[in-house]
């Protein structure tokens, strides 16, 4: 074996031994996402994030509307969707 052979296969082992690193990284990555948005969206982990109670319903037929009780949130200015 020449040495221009060894360095050839030392480079492609180090290529090699990169690519399984960010694969292995990009997998952790991924399944990492994924158990996460699976906790996220499981209505057990839910917490209430507005107290807000709603009053009532408004049944005017070209602007409905609901009535929440007042509070910080509700008290701000500006359209809000619910």
């Amino acid at each position: 074996m020449d040495l221009l052979e060894v360095r050839r296969r030392r480079g492609r082992r180090i290529v090699i031994a990169v690519v399984v690193v960010l694969l292995l990284i990009g997998g952790g990555v991924l399944g990492a996402g994924w158990y996460y948005s699976g906790q996220l969206l499981d209505p057990s982990n839910e917490r209430p994030g507005h107290p807000d109670t709603v009053l009532g319903i408004g049944r005017s037929a070209d602007k409905p509307t609901v009535v929440l009780a007042e509070s910080a949130s509700t008290v701000m200015p500006g359209r809000w969707g619910l």
